[in-house]
């Protein structure tokens, strides 16, 4: 009777992953490698099958969601059905919360887990902190390189950490916007600020449409202002520092009879911009109640106005208003260039 490793378990659990990750993501390009992984893991199954040692998989996911929710169901289906008896599953809800996903890998590793599934980049991250020993697999991930802060990332990570991506076709999705709204003037980028693959998405959506006709053009900044702030980690295209180069840049696009617009970005006055950790943490809360409240479509925006601009005692609503104040400024300044 041949006796279950923690080498073949470890080995059928990454594609367990690979499969589960896949089916949630419901990828068309996913059928070689979803059969792969089903081979891998039929492979292993005759080795659950003895009576070889218990295994306990520790699984952080960040937040109750539906496409999550598949991930960590399909993996826990998966190795069930491979292992049988053999694994068994303590699954713990961060309930949106980086902080307690810290205290959810630290857990696991004082338990002794023979892995972790991380389930988001919050939890990937702190699991990796948590560990460097006990194998983690990540799924709902965008971007391992940016995730985990690595430079010259080429796609395998190393060390304890494996898993799966959740990437979009972004250069697909720039043609979609183009092909939809083929006379687009502006398009705006949101984002969340604290999280870090939202940085990796913005960056590279402005490169794709950049080669659109769609550049991103900074006034007086080399930021990309954010929201109620004139900070952000992200850089625009180019900076300009007057209405009427822009104006000029506008004017020479249009000659040229070059496709597509240009999204110019203009930062709220830095005397009425708010502090950059306040603003992103009344978001985030505001984001969080929200979904606690199952606010949901046309409501969220109205919600989330109100909700930020009473957490920061309407200091939001005031950064608004001088933010919509200078748009109309430069707008008009930029007009009157123009002619």
């Amino acid at each position: 009777m041949r006796k279950i490793t923690r080498r073949s378990f470890l080995t059928a659990a990454a594609a367990c992953g690979a499969a589960a990750a896949l089916s949630a993501c419901g990828g068309s390009s996913s059928a070689s490698s979803s059969a792969a992984a089903s081979s891998t893991v039929a492979s292993a199954s005759v080795a659950a099958a003895s009576n070889g040692e218990k295994f306990t998989v520790g699984i952080c996911q960040l937040v109750q969601h539906a496409a999550l929710d598949a991930a960590t169901q399909g993996f826990e289906d998966a190795l069930t059905a491979s292992f049988g008896e053999n694994v068994t599953f303590d699954f713990q809800n961060a309930q949106g919360d980086s902080a307690t996903c810290a205290t959810i890998a630290n857990g696991f590793v004082s338990s002794g887990v023979a892995l972790i599934m991380a389930n988001a980049t919050p939890a990937l991250q702190a699991a990796q902190a948590a560990t460097n020993t006990i194998p983690i697999l990540g799924t709902s991930v965008t971007e391992y390189g940016v995730a985990l802060g690595l430079d010259n990332f080429s796609g395998t990570v190393g060390g304890n950490v494996s898993g799966t991506s959740d990437l979009a076709p972004l250069d697909q999705q720039a043609d979609m916007i183009v092909e939809w709204m083929p006379e687009v003037k502006k398009v705006g980028l949101l984002y969340c600020s604290a999280e870090a693959n939202s940085q990796y998405q913005v960056d590279e959506v402005q490169k794709y449409l950049e080669t659109k006709g769609v550049p991103v053009l900074g006034y007086r900044t080399e930021t990309l202002p954010a929201f109620y702030t004139d900070e952000s980690d992200f850089k625009v295209d180019y900076r300009m520092d007057s209405p009427e180069e822009i104006a000029a840049a506008v004017t020479a696009q249009r000659d040229m009879g070059y496709p597509g617009g240009m999204l110019i970005t203009n930062p709220i006055p830095h005397q009425y911009a708010m502090p950059k950790d306040v603003i992103d943490a009344a978001i985030n809360q505001a984001l969080a109640e929200a979904k606690e409240q199952g606010v949901k479509g046309k409501a969220t925006t109205p919600f989330l106005l109100a909700r930020v601009c009473e957490l920061t005692g309407g200091e939001s609503l005031k950064s608004n208003i001088k933010l919509v104040l200078n748009n109309v400024a430069l707008g008009a300044q930029i007009a009157a260039a123009m002619h």
